[in-house]
């Protein structure tokens, strides 16, 4: 579980105890800054665009999960925040949170990462107060990455459909403009979709299917994605995806 740092420096990872810090020295080699231990196993997080919020899923001794923000410090050192106030909601499985590019809040995908036949929710968190304030109920079943467009205006989640191993999955679209976020449409992919990125003006999307072998692309137009009828191939079984923005 690792995330780049915006000043394309250092490196956060998450452990089963807490966190690392890493970084690139002068010679170009991986080094270790910080190690920040806590008794918790960080599951899945996201890392806001300043660089200094984390919102991240942990699961407990007991096997219990939970939501908490920490802080990343200017000294690398990274520290709790608090627990997330889940206020009514239940909150049984977070995972893969990811945080809006304007910092202020962030979508959980309350799911586990896994397809077990049950339709799941979408979370939304106001990561300044720490709270979650709003559930998009039943979105579908085996919620397993998300990704939000850069306008902060909707989000693509990569709804895997497994049970009992569907050779479709699905995408869901998620619209952020009103006062409450809605599910807007879902779309049919190949399955299993692990790994889902917009390109950094936003123009594109894409989505790596795992048992098809390849990743999917899509010209994004206002909400909607045009599928490409071309795909890009990759070796099998892959589970994850990232893509690298430059300075330029």
């Amino acid at each position: 579980l690792t995330r780049g740092h915006v000043d394309q420096e250092r490196v956060v990872v998450g452990l089963s105890d807490g966190w690392i810090v890493l970084r690139v020295n002068n010679q170009g080699r991986i080094v270790e800054q910080t190690r920040s231990t806590f008794d918790v196993s960080i599951t899945s997080f996201d890392l806001s665009s300043d660089g200094n919020t984390i919102i991240a899923s942990v699961q407990g001794e007991s096997g219990n999960q939970w939501l908490a923000k920490f802080i990343l410090q200017d000294d690398s050192n990274i520290v709790l925040d608090g627990k997330t106030n889940t206020q009514d909601f239940l909150v049984d499985a977070p995972f893969s949170p990811r945080i809006a590019p304007n910092g202020k809040t962030a979508l959980v995908l309350n799911s586990g990462g896994l397809s077990d036949g049950v339709l799941d929710d979408v979370l939304m968190v106001d990561l300044i107060e720490n709270t979650v304030i709003e559930r998009i109920a039943q979105v579908s079943d085996g919620l397993e990455s998300i990704a939000i467009h850069p306008s902060g205006e909707f989000a693509v989640i990569a709804c895997l459909n497994a049970m009992p191993w569907s050779v479709t999955s699905h995408l869901a679209v998620i619209s952020l403009t009103s006062d409450s976020a809605e599910l807007l449409y879902s779309l049919p992919i190949e399955a299993l979709p692990e790994g889902i990125e917009f390109s950094k003006n936003g123009k594109q999307l894409f989505v790596g299917s795992t048992l098809a072998n390849h990743i999917s692309v899509y010209t994004i137009n206002g909400m909607m994605l045009e599928r490409s009828p071309f795909v890009l191939p990759v070796g099998e079984g892959h589970a994850a995806m990232g893509i690298a923005f430059g300075t330029n």
